[in-house]
């Protein structure tokens, strides 16, 4: 019973030469990703920040412009974490596809810029 017990946890301690890129390499987009959400939210802080400093730069935008660029924005982040997968951006923002693909059409944003290289 203990043999069994020892060879089975050998077997999961040992990696085997094909998982080991594949763990590898999943890390390392794990990485990227957040790496990437990092940077986005640093841009964004930044926006903030320049925004904040600059009063008659925002005096001059209609509640209409500061809404579009928002929707813009969380549009392009939604499409950016999904990877360009519309049925799943519509669901992180609580969008229709239908209402998501229209706002898409109307701003000029393509889900394609989004997708992996890799496709």
């Amino acid at each position: 019973m203990f043999d069994a017990i020892s060879t089975e946890t050998k077997d999961r301690n040992n990696f085997n030469e094909n998982s080991e890129p594949k763990v590898a390499r999943d890390s390392i987009e794990i990485q990227i990703g957040v790496l990437k959400e990092v940077a986005l939210s640093l841009l964004r802080q930044l926006d903030v920040i320049k925004r904040g400093t600059s009063q008659h730069a925002v005096e001059g935008k209609s509640l209409h412009d500061e809404v579009r660029e928002f929707e813009i924005e969380l549009i392009n982040l939604a499409l950016a974490k999904t990877h360009g997968h519309q049925r799943r951006a519509a669901g992180l923002l609580g969008l229709k596809v239908t209402t998501l693909n229209a706002k898409m059409k109307r701003y000029n944003i393509m889900s394609r810029f989004y997708m992996p290289l890799d496709h």
